[in-house]
């Protein structure tokens, strides 16, 4: 439990930071294990500052404006990169391989390469910005189909798809829905060839404000390199980088979506 007022303070901050809309002074208290009179008090604090400001239901309050306009001043001088480049370093130095963040474009129905951090070694696989991947090829874009609306997602499979590189078919409808099933239940994706040559990736998704995806992080490495082994630990480091970058973008719940199965498609 928080002792310090400032410790206090910022807590109360980020519980309201990651609230959906008004949060009572009794779920405060719950949430950061303090007595109601005491989250009273900090919150009359806040509230002369302009940081928090009373909710529409009694005994409730929500981010204030002087809040909300000093977050919107840090990310204007933060770019995704600056947010993103140390995440994806932290997966390098655990797996040795390229780590990239793809970011899905619902309109298009595209997925792009975002910001990536290469891996040591001299042969490393990397897509090239603004070339867009297949939703039903590939690690990256499986990972963001299953975890798309119901609708999206049937729309997107009843599209005409080419063949993998590899060559390899593309699924029935049904065998998708099941492939997408065991990607949601296990929390990532897995492919080898589909889209880069002699690669394999595994990819887990990654989500934003209100749970919608954002888009996925992959890590591709060389068919000989890679060790089945291995999966594991980097399926660990996905999934750790995944709820990180979930959390920056505003959904701090994505930890408990990659291992709950959506029941939806």
């Amino acid at each position: 439990m928080a002792t310090g007022t400032v410790e206090r303070t910022l807590i109360l901050l980020q519980r309201l930071a990651e609230s959906q809309g008004d949060t009572t002074i009794k779920a405060l208290s719950a949430a950061v294990e303090l007595p109601p009179s005491t989250v009273h008090r900090l919150l009359g604090l806040l509230a002369e500052q302009g940081m928090v400001e009373r909710g529409a239901y009694p005994r409730s309050y929500r981010v204030g404006t002087e809040f909300y306009r000093m977050s919107m001043r840090v990310v204007s001088n933060c770019s995704i990169k600056d947010l993103v480049d140390p995440v994806l370093k932290r997966v390098v130095s655990k797996v040795g391989e390229t780590c990239m963040l793809m970011r899905y474009f619902p309109e298009a129905k595209q997925v792009l390469l975002e910001h990536f951090v290469d891996g040591p070694s001299q042969l490393r696989y990397f897509v090239r910005f603004n070339d867009p991947l297949s939703l039903v090829w590939g690690a990256p874009g499986r990972a963001i189909l299953a975890n798309l609306p119901a609708a999206e997602v049937e729309d997107i499979l009843n599209q005409k798809h080419s063949m993998a590189l590899n060559g390899e078919p593309l699924p029935s409808i049904d065998e998708m829905r099941t492939i997408l099933h065991q990607i949601r239940t296990q929390g990532y994706a897995k492919s080898s060839g589909q889209q880069v040559e002699s690669a394999v990736g595994l990819a887990t998704p990654v989500f934003t404000g209100g749970g919608a995806i954002f888009g996925s992080i992959c890590v591709t490495a060389p068919n000989y390199r890679y060790e089945s082994d291995n999966e594991e630990k980097f399926a660990d480091a996905l999934r750790g980088a995944a709820a990180e970058l979930s959390d920056l973008f505003g959904d701090p719940e994505a930890a408990s979506k990659m291992s709950k199965e959506n029941t939806d498609v």
